[in-house]
Order: C-alpha cells, then sequence, then structure tokens
C-alpha cells in the first residue's frame, strides 16, 4: 500500500477501524516505509512524499502527480541506461502512462522519450531481421539437402554413381544435374 499523504479530497484525517489495532506492530524500518504487522496480513505503507529525491527516485515516481521537471530528466536518463532490465520497462511504462500529459508538456521529455521508443523500435526491427534472416537460412538448407538427397537417390537409382561423386566435388556440375532432374528451384 502507498499512502500519499497530500490527500487533496478529503479534510478528515485518515481513520482505521478499531478491529484493525488488534495486536498491530508498526515499524519504521527505512526512510518513511513503514512495516505494519499483526495477526492478518502485514503490509507496507509508504510515504512517497517524504522519502528522498536521491535514494527512492522509481519508488517516489509511482504516481500521477510527478511535478519536478528534474526528476522526469532523471528517470529518463536512469531509465536509458537499464531499458533493457524488464523491470525497468515496465515501472518506466506505468509511470509514463499515468503522468502522459506532464511528459507531453515537458519539449524535452518528448525528444528523449522519442530517442528511447526509437532505440527499441530499432533494436526490434533488428531482432526481427535476423530472426527472418536464420529462418530462411533453415528453410534453404532443408531444401538444399533435399534436393541433393533426392539427386542421389535418382542418380543410385540408374547406377550413375560415378555421376554422385563428380557431382560432390564440382559445383557446377552438381547444378546441371540438379536441372537435368528438375530438382533446381531458382
Amino acid at each position: 500500500m502507498i499512502v500519499n499523504e497530500n490527500r487533496t479530497n478529503s479534510s478528515k484525517p485518515l481513520q482505521w477501524h478499531p478491529a484493525f489495532f488488534a495486536d498491530i506492530q508498526i515499524e519504521l524500518e527505512a526512510e518513511r516505509i513503514y512495516y505494519v504487522s499483526g495477526p492478518k496480513i502485514p503490509i507496507q505503507v509508504i510515504v512517497t512524499q517524504q522519502l528522498s529525491k536521491e535514494k527512492n527516485l522509481w519508488l517516489r515516481s509511482l504516481t500521477d502527480r510527478i511535478k519536478d521537471k528534474e526528476d522526469m530528466k532523471r528517470l529518463l536518463n536512469e531509465y536509458r541506461e537499464k531499458q533493457k532490465n524488464p523491470l525497468y520497462e515496465s515501472v518506466m511504462q506505468m509511470i509514463v502512462r499515468a503522468n502522459e500529459e506532464k511528459f507531453k508538456e515537458a519539449d524535452c521529455m518528448c525528444e528523449a522519450l522519442n530517442r528511447i521508443i526509437q532505440d527499441q523500435i530499432e533494436e526490434e526491427i533488428r531482432n526481427s531481421l535476423q530472426a527472418g534472416y536464420d529462418e530462411g537460412y533453415g528453410m534453404g538448407m532443408q531444401q538444399g539437402e533435399h534436393s541433393i538427397n533426392s539427386l542421389i537417390l535418382c542418380l543410385a537409382k540408374l547406377g550413375r554413381t560415378s555421376d554422385i561423386i563428380k557431382s560432390a566435388s564440382d559445383p557446377e556440375y552438381q547444378k546441371s544435374l540438379l536441372k537435368e532432374f528438375g530438382l533446381l528451384q531458382e
């Protein structure tokens, strides 16, 4: 549970049901991160606005109220270094979606995001091209093997063993034999 102390939609302080206080322990483990444990479900309460910007940039940014452009720039710069990590990618997508208008308002943010997105698109294209090449190469190898095996079987049935041996050492002769038997796919 993440608690934002800057709640503007309510003038009442947060109130808990009395049953919730039975056998509950609240410990401050780290800077504004509270661990609440009891007989039911342990929870973690994080007061995001009071976290250090330097130490907890990513955690502080899990909100739909990012205001500081410098924080946004730091996020983008840090993300650029770690964008191959799927965890960072997921968190960054969540932060950008929650603060889409704020990111669009900052021109430098749009350029930085576009660069990041462009890098990801280019990498996807490279990976797709390589995968296509690998698949095509594999299919070509299979077709080539099938054609050569069929040629060897045809020549063997006709008793032309000398042609089998010659075609193995002479690529041009092999090609002419493949044409002769209709096995060459151009």
